[in-house]
């Protein structure tokens, strides 16, 4: 089995020998993944996993958080390490749907900052949905708390969640 973790002081230099190997620059804290064995430009700045939240929230046929109205609710909270601590946020995906005229929002915002990191605002549909978004502002350097929220357009309308992956890279 070939070595999965390497380290060295600065940015890795020789190929990856398998993809998914690691390598950690411990002179600049950074951490890389391998997505390849072509070469060392196959290492690439990584944060691990992306930050992933479920929502197992069960009835008889569902699995979802709703919210009702126009004016954005708290769903979750995460904790972000901050830009120096973790690669850049680069995409914000959910799974959701909505009931109602209208269409639904979701947005992360910066609690600690009082910063909307992204919003999505054009969920629509009663089927659950992959809904994506790359862009993505006013990140912060050190540790926050971040709200994954909920709204409708319409006030007598729904907005579902069931998961939402924060990826960085």
């Amino acid at each position: 089995m070939p070595q999965h973790v390497f380290s060295g002081a600065g940015a890795p230099t020789s190929t990856p020998t398998a993809r998914g190997q690691h390598y950690i620059d411990t002179t600049n804290s950074v951490h890389y993944e391998s997505i390849g064995t072509s070469g060392a430009t196959d290492w690439k700045p990584s944060a691990g996993l992306p930050i992933q939240h479920c929502f197992p929230y069960f009835t008889d046929t569902n699995y979802y958080i709703s919210r009702t109205g126009t004016t954005y609710q708290i769903v979750s909270q995460i904790i972000f390490p901050g830009t120096d601590a973790l690669a850049n946020l680069t995409e914000v995906a959910i799974v959701s749907a909505e009931s109602g005229t209208g269409s639904g929002k979701f947005r992360v915002y910066d609690v600690t900052n009082a910063q909307v990191i992204c919003e999505i605002a054009t969920i629509s549909g009663t089927t659950p949905s992959i809904y994506k978004t790359t862009s993505i502002s006013n990140l912060p350097a050190g540790e926050a708390i971040f709200e994954l929220q909920l709204a409708h357009d319409n006030a007598s309308g729904n907005t579902f969640l069931t998961t939402a992956r924060l990826t960085c890279g």
